[in-house]
């Protein structure tokens, strides 16, 4: 699928020790972006907020959103990368996405389910929601050198299908310009 996408600004996720901050090994989210959460962290090992009380088995229904987080990795582009700039500039980077523990639907329109949402694929600040894990992304306007490219997940909440986001992942690629004409 080939989407032309504007200017819009990404976060980005940061580089965190899972429980080095009170709360962080019982909040429903990879604070460490290393595929591990909250007590399934070895980063908790010996956390308060992991210790099971005598008798009692750990519930794994979620119950809500912030129970339910996803999980995105991605496949295409890779760190360190490198693609070429056509003449006006532009780009076309294949994205693919292994999603974990969410349904992929349409990035508006859709009630609120739990479990539910789209991703938010982005290179630099150009993105664009998708329904799927393998898009390629188009932008024009770049310039050579390195670049991020990412990947979000986005809970639905209603109408506002940018409510939440709980995971992130990003890589770094360099965009090369063989034609001399998209200098920084």
């Amino acid at each position: 699928m080939l989407l032309m996408i504007g200017w819009f600004g990404c976060l980005f996720g940061g580089g965190n020790i899972e429980g080095d901050e009170a709360g962080e090994c019982a909040d429903g989210a990879d604070d460490d972006k290393d595929g591990a959460f909250d007590c399934d962290d070895e980063d908790c090992a010996g956390s308060p907020d992991c210790d099971e009380p005598a008798g009692t088995t750990p519930s794994t229904t979620p119950t809500t959103d912030d129970d339910y987080p996803c999980g995105v990795t991605l496949q295409e582009p890779i760190e360190g990368g490198s693609y070429e700039l056509d003449e006006g500039c532009g780009v076309d980077i294949l994205f693919e996405v292994v999603v974990e523990n969410f349904t992929l639907i349409e990035p508006a329109g859709q009630p609120d389910a739990i479990g539910e949402g789209h991703l938010e694929m982005c290179i630099d600040s150009g993105c664009a929601d998708v329904s799927t894990s393998q898009t390629t992304l188009t932008v024009s306007g770049m310039v050579a050198g390195d670049v991020v490219a990412s990947v979000a997940c986005k809970k639905h909440s209603g109408q506002d299908a940018d409510a939440g986001e709980n995971w992130t992942d990003s890589v770094t690629i360099t965009l090369v310009d063989p034609s001399g004409n998209c200098a920084p």
